[in-house]
């Protein structure tokens, strides 16, 4: 639970940083890589979705 209130935490402030047009940091919050993120792509787009069972 501690993990998925972190994880929460963090989408929240990569947004905050988006919003307020600090994109780079936005994607260091998030832990996107260079070769993941590009300049044009979302920073959303990059976080990798849950498979579900």
């Amino acid at each position: 639970m501690k993990r998925l209130m972190k994880k929460f935490e963090d989408i929240m402030v990569a947004i905050t940083f988006a919003e307020s047009g600090e994109h780079e940091t936005s994607m260091r919050v998030l832990g996107c890589k260079d070769e993941i993120c590009t300049e044009g792509e979302e920073v959303l787009d990059s976080i990798s979705v849950p498979e579900t069972i």
